[in-house]
């Protein structure tokens, strides 16, 4: 039987696609299936509940349970008690799911008193938990123990990417010429502290290039020295 409720779970996690079992991604997964996901807690539900649950004459056990599965000629509606935490809804759900996808419900309009059921319900929820906790730890432990080469990677990518904008970037980060700052706009090449640059957004290191290409001369205001020079 262990074998069957494996398929059982495998077939469900391929059709529905999922990556991740979570609460919200069963509840999508069993409402594209036909069902309906309500939360309930038997004392100060809202009223559509209230009257749904006296509408549906359900036993009072099913009341006082964390979850149980309606179903009829009209309804299909998996209850889930909402004071549970995340956690544990999921895991009432993937059982209720359990008993969905192993046919139970042609047996009654409420499932929970068969002994056999419960435990293959129990089996299944178990199963899709685990896979889904078993792949999440093995995701975690992948990515810790690969940390490091992953960052290397990611270094020698951007160092590779000659022709790039980032190999580009990197460039015109390591060709810095000095201590002059220039201007997109502007002529002239300023020390840190100038006005001219200090409050500019468009203000960048000189580069070696852009000093050697003659296209810039020494402020007056902060670099007086060099212009008197340049001029002469």
């Amino acid at each position: 039987m262990a074998d069957k409720i494996g398929a059982l779970v495998d077939t469900f996690i391929a059709e529905h696609q999922l990556a991740d079992i979570t609460y919200r991604t069963l509840t999508a997964a069993i409402e594209r299936d036909g069902y309906t996901v309500v939360e309930f807690n038997g004392v100060d539900d809202p009223q559509p509940v209230q009257r749904l649950l006296r509408a549906l004459r359900l036993p009072p056990n099913a009341l006082r349970s964390r979850g149980f599965t309606y179903a009829d000629s009209c309804y299909r509606i998996i209850f889930v008690h909402q004071d549970l935490s995340d956690s544990e809804k999921k895991l009432v759900l993937a059982h209720e799911i359990g008993h969905v996808v192993c046919g139970h419900m042609g047996t009654g309009t409420v499932i929970g008193n068969d002994v056999r059921q419960e435990s293959d319900a129990a089996a299944f929820a178990q199963r899709l938990c685990a896979d889904n906790t078993q792949k999440t730890a093995r995701r975690k432990a992948f990515l810790r123990a690969h940390k490091k080469a992953v960052c290397l990677s990611l270094a020698l990518v951007l160092l590779l990417a000659v022709g790039t904008g980032a190999a580009l970037s990197v460039a015109k980060i390591n060709s810095y010429y000095g201590r002059y700052y220039v201007t997109e706009s502007g002529s002239k090449y300023h020390l840190a502290d100038c006005r001219y640059v200090k409050t500019k957004t468009n203000a960048h290191r000189l580069t070696k290039t852009e000093y050697e290409s003659g296209e810039y001369t020494p402020c007056s205001v902060c670099l007086p020295g060099e212009a008197e020079t340049d001029k002469e």
